[in-house]
């Protein structure tokens, strides 16, 4: 609702305005008719994965996995780490995914002593089985701010996870730089719940060989990409990217772009950040 004069002030810091508005036009007569109808009480939803029967698996951000099933949800939850999960802040379940087969659910979340945990689940019945645990990957978080969370199986069959740039404003750790780490960066690996090591770098992933951590990475330069999503047509990865004045930001990524630098804390969207 912010006038063009209301946005300019709101965002000096950030340089001056584009030529023309960014505001979204208002949709037509033409445009599709659109509504929004509740399926269940839950309060701090924050992700879901789809199964092939149309099944629904949603995770609230306290740790809970619930099934939902024929408009209604399960009597209790189907998986709990609300033990072992830190929920301040940016923190919380922040991502499931579900194997191309069905077979595994996924579940991206910080735990008791805020870092990333991945783990992996069997699906037994449209249910993960909780007792069949595996633990895929972790990473430390240094703040409970900027953990990421996103998660997702793309084309190639290999799983996607984000984790931030680790928190603290204009990136006081230096991680979304650093293609070393994956803070700050999209991971994209090969998950291998049962073998040992139960997860490693996809072979062809841009920075193999190099130092540290930078194996995984598959493109950095991100603040908090904490959702994104893969076009079923095209295999394109959309990635949006919470801005920390002005400018937020969707960056769309073909196969080609492995290795992109998204700008962060360079640029901010298209500006350079603060004016640097």
């Amino acid at each position: 609702d912010r006038t063009t004069a209301e946005f300019a002030a709101a965002t000096r810091s950030c340089g001056p305005l584009p030529s023309t508005d960014n505001f979204a036009p208002v949709a037509g007569a033409d445009e599709p008719d659109l509504a929004l109808e509740p399926v269940a009480p839950l309060s701090l939803a924050s992700t879901m994965a789809f199964l092939p029967d149309g099944t629904a698996l949603v995770g609230q951000q306290t740790g809970q996995v619930w099934r939902l099933a024929d408009g209604g949800l399960s009597a209790s939850p189907v998986l709990d780490l609300s033990a072992d999960t830190a929920i301040r802040d940016d923190q919380g379940l922040l991502g499931l995914a579900v194997d191309p087969a069905a077979e595994w659910l996924y579940v991206n979340h910080t735990n008791g002593l805020g870092d990333n945990v991945l783990r992996a689940y069997p699906l037994v019945g449209s249910v993960p089985d909780p007792l069949r645990e595996e633990r895929i990957v972790e990473g430390d978080q240094p703040t409970r701010q900027h953990n990421g969370g996103g998660l997702a199986f793309g084309p190639d069959g290999l799983l996607y996870a984000t984790f931030g740039d680790g928190g603290g404003r204009g990136d006081p750790y230096r991680n979304s730089q650093d293609p070393s780490t994956v803070l700050g960066s999209v991971g994209r690996f090969e998950a291998r719940p049962g073998a040992s090591p139960p997860a490693v770098p996809a072979p062809d992933n841009p920075f193999t060989g190099g130092p540290r951590d930078s194996a995984w990475s598959w493109a950095y330069g991100t603040r908090n990409p904490f959702r994104f999503s893969f076009d079923r047509e095209t295999g394109d990865l959309w990635l949006p990217d919470v801005g920390q004045q002005c400018p937020e930001e969707i960056n769309v990524l073909t196969p080609a772009d492995a290795g992109a630098n998204l700008g962060w804390t360079v640029l901010a969207g298209d500006r350079p950040f603060l004016g640097a």
